[in-house]
């Protein structure tokens, strides 16, 4: 099994230094993948509500047999929801059917929405415990 060390943040949480991205993995095939990706060691998991499989993402994290606060899951803000960040979080929250995500990027700007918008948006779901 893997061991892979983890990386201290500035705000004092830490993060697998190695990731497993779903991006392409089908509906069909992403809880067996996702399970022995756990299996061989990852705990850091990187999906997307773009890419269509966080229900089978969040599937295999509970059905393996790691505690969630042992893991580390991130998401991602489509462009078109990053004029709405809280409603998309908790959108991919209930697709994974977890209660929190440890991370959520913007898959990429958009140039229709001001990033400062999204920032605060995001800054607010901090503040407010949102984790």
């Amino acid at each position: 099994m893997l061991t892979i060390p983890n990386v201290l943040l500035n705000d004092g949480n830490r993060i697998p230094q190695l990731g497993f991205g779903v991006w392409q993995v089908s509906t069909r095939q992403i809880v067996p993948v996702v399970s022995t990706a756990l299996e061989a060691g990852y705990r850091h998991i990187d999906t997307a509500a773009a890419y269509g499989n966080e229900h089978g993402v969040g599937q295999a994290i509970r059905e393996s047999a790691i505690p969630r606060h042992q893991l580390y899951v991130t998401t991602k803000l489509d462009n078109s929801d990053q004029g709405h960040a809280r409603h998309a979080l908790e959108d991919s929250l209930a697709a994974l059917g977890l209660d929190y995500v440890d991370l959520v990027f913007c898959h990429r700007a958009d140039p229709d929405t001001p990033l400062e918008e999204t920032v605060r948006a995001m800054s607010d779901m901090i503040t407010a415990g949102d984790r």
